[in-house]
Parts: structure tokens; C-alpha cells; sequence
């Protein structure tokens, strides 16, 4: 499992390289933790609220805007699927 939840966090680091700008110390990839919600979150992505998290407590990510969510269990999933 730690392998895992490691490969799932590199998806939202990925998320902050492919929308935000590059910064020299990469912090456009740095990830805050949300204890409310027990997940992994991005820096925001867009102007309209584009945001990435990682929920630990049902292992799925979560793409929030303002127009809503859509979530993507990644129990059973492989690197392929998640890409």
C-alpha cells in the first residue's frame, strides 16, 4: 500500500507541473494535507477553482472546479488506467 498512496501522490505533483507556472525551487508541485477531509490536495490549478486531491480514507482522486467534482477510485486501478 505504500507504494501506492506514493505513485497516487505523484499524480497531483504531476497536476502542478502541467498547470502551473514553474518555479525554480518547484514549489508549484508542493501538496497541503487537508485533516478535515483526509486527503492530499494541489495548489489550485486554474482560475476556476481547478483543484486535485488524494482522499486516504477511500484511496481515489478528486478533481474539483467550480462546475463540480468527479472522483476516480483507484482500488483495482492500474497506472494505465489512472493516465
Amino acid at each position: 500500500m505504500k507504494k501506492q498512496m506514493h505513485l497516487a501522490a505523484q499524480y497531483l505533483a504531476a497536476a502542478g507541473i502541467s498547470f502551473l507556472e514553474k518555479k525554480a525551487d518547484d514549489s508549484h508541485t508542493n501538496l497541503g494535507f487537508d485533516k478535515e477531509r483526509g486527503s492530499l490536495e494541489t495548489h489550485l490549478l486554474s482560475d476556476h477553482g481547478d483543484q486535485l486531491f488524494l482522499n486516504y480514507l477511500d484511496f481515489s482522486l478528486e478533481w474539483k472546479s467550480q462546475s463540480g467534482s468527479i472522483v476516480y477510485n483507484l482500488d483495482g486501478s492500474t497506472h494505465e488506467d489512472v493516465l
